[in-house]
């Protein structure tokens, strides 16, 4: 059984929070950035928006695959 809450684990600094954010969680992950990382930051975001517009697409394409309207799942997605 997992710890709740959970141990606090070295390497979540890097976790990197991507797409929109509720507000009342906005501020919970603190964005680290490495040394030497000078463009970490865009690289993250970047990375981040590639991963959830895929998602998107994928769910888009299993919609249509299952005779549903484009959109059904993205919507409930957002």
């Amino acid at each position: 059984m997992s710890p709740f809450p959970p141990e606090y684990d070295a390497k979540w600094r890097y976790f990197w929070p991507i797409g929109d954010r509720p507000e009342e969680v906005r501020n919970d992950l603190p964005k680290t950035i490495p040394d030497n990382f000078p463009d970490w930051e865009f690289k993250m975001d970047q990375w981040g928006n590639h991963m959830v517009s895929a998602c998107e697409t994928a769910a888009e394409m299993a919609a249509v695959g299952l005779g549903l309207e484009k959109v059904t799942f993205t919507e409930r997605m957002k």
